[in-house]
């Protein structure tokens, strides 16, 4: 009688130890991994805590196929829940994974910028174009440019000689003009508002008495005094002679003139005066004698027999000559 009941109740001692034991061996399981999140639950008991081998003593031969159900039943589960958990051979995969997803992206990634270089290349390659046919226009510009400042140049030139041609006719036209004049310095009698009859008189007596050359005042067109009249001075008189060859026959013996202090010049243009002027002042250790003779200037140079006739061309040197600087000593 007493053996069943202790019977009966190592059984449900069993029972309930195999409960146990299921609680024990789990909640220690989940006790590890929970021990952070569960700081401020108080740790089980030791001493009430059970392992497999005493639970495995306490429980009779007979009823050990139940208990080895039971324990199978839960490492299944814990084997299952291990089965998730990576091993060295799946973190060598996941690597080789990770490795063959990088590979791709670099693959990828290269041959995007591959493609992006083709377009940078080609678009290089274009301005390149661009600019070198640039560079042909700019030259073939240039040459254009030389072309047209070469044919400018030209057309400038040409005008020069045109104008300086043009020049020269209005200069001889001028001088021509002038062909039946003289210029007379030094003659005495100089007044205040005198008249062109008063001139002639005087012009008429000086010829006839210091040239010995019979004129009257018919032969004069027009005489009168340049510039304005100063006291105690001669204006210098201008005589326009009716016929040329009077004026002509004066010039070459106006030497007779000289000491009388008159002086007898042709009536030059402005410019041929400013002409005779630099030959006879800017060149005084090349020139002995300058002088002007129906308008055209002469220059007998030093060591010369024969004088030079000084051509239009030539009036440019002499006008660019330096005037010689005065001397105050």
């Amino acid at each position: 009688m007493h053996k069943r009941i202790h019977s009966s109740t190592a059984s449900e001692a069993t029972n309930t130890d195999s409960s146990l034991l299921d609680n024990t061996v789990f909640e220690n399981s989940n006790s590890k991994t929970n021990a952070k999140s569960k700081k401020k639950t108080s740790k089980p008991d030791t001493k009430k805590q059970k392992t497999i081998e005493t639970y495995t003593e306490m429980v009779p031969r007979e009823n050990g196929s139940h208990s080895e159900n039971v324990i199978k039943k839960q490492l299944d589960e814990i084997s299952a829940k291990l089965s998730k958990v990576l091993t060295k051979d799946d973190t060598s995969f996941i690597k080789d994974i990770i490795k063959e997803t990088v590979e791709q992206l670099k693959e990828k990634l290269l041959g995007s910028v591959l493609k992006r270089l083709e377009i940078l290349e080609g678009t290089v390659f274009e301005q390149k174009s661009d600019i070198e046919f640039l560079k042909t226009e700019i030259q073939s510009k240039d040459a254009q440019i030389e072309k047209l400042k070469s044919e400018i140049h030209a057309t400038v030139n040409e005008k020069n000689k045109e104008s300086n041609k043009y020049e020269e006719i209005a200069n001889t036209a001028e001088q021509y003009s002038r062909r039946n004049n003289l210029r007379m310095t030094g003659v005495p009698g100089d007044q205040d508002r005198q008249s062109s009859i008063a001139v002639t008189n005087q012009v008429v007596s000086l010829v006839n008495r210091y040239l010995n050359i019979p004129i009257n005042e018919s032969d004069i067109d027009i005489a009168h005094r340049l510039g304005k009249f100063k006291q105690g001075e001669n204006r210098p008189v201008i005589i326009k002679f009716v016929r040329r060859q009077i004026k002509v026959d004066i010039v070459k013996n106006s030497k007779r003139f000289k000491r009388s202090g008159i002086f007898v010049n042709d009536d030059l243009t402005k410019l041929n005066a400013e002409v005779l002027a630099s030959t006879r002042l800017k060149d005084p250790q090349n020139v002995e004698r300058a002088w002007s003779f129906e308008g055209s200037i002469y220059v007998l140079f030093k060591g010369n027999q024969q004088a030079v006739q000084i051509k239009y061309a030539d009036y440019k040197s002499w006008l660019e000559k330096s005037w010689p600087k005065k001397s105050y000593s």
